[in-house]
């Protein structure tokens, strides 16, 4: 009984050295891992900007309006067309030109699919 109450002293004496020693060092370094994370932060972030501006240069926008294309998209259905080639073609037209009316998209879309 006696060795493991010593045991258990010396236990309790060595985990608050250790907690001691834990704070110290948190208190002499804990400034460092702030700056670790900030940077790593920051650098995420620049990454992620960059990620972004490099999809924005590789998938071209299209230059009309999303409502016109749409209603073009209906219009293709209504003549017969599935829904996904319908988009796929005005996505495609509708990059190299603005359409405003609907109908002129769809003639163009009709005219390269020839």
């Amino acid at each position: 009984m006696v060795e493991v109450l010593i045991t258990l002293f010396y236990v309790i004496i060595i985990a608050n050295g250790m907690l001691y020693c834990m704070n110290s060092f948190k208190e002499e370094y804990g400034h460092m891992q702030t700056v670790f994370t900030e940077e790593s932060e920051i650098l995420a972030a620049e990454k992620a900007q960059n990620t972004v501006e490099e999809a924005q240069n590789i998938v071209p926008q299209p230059m009309t309006n999303i409502d016109v294309m749409n209603d073009a998209v209906g219009g293709l259905v209504s003549l017969g067309y599935k829904k996904r080639e319908s988009r796929e073609a005005i996505a495609q037209v509708a990059t190299d030109k603005e359409y405003t009316d609907p109908a002129i998209l769809i003639r163009d879309v009709l005219s390269v699919k020839k």
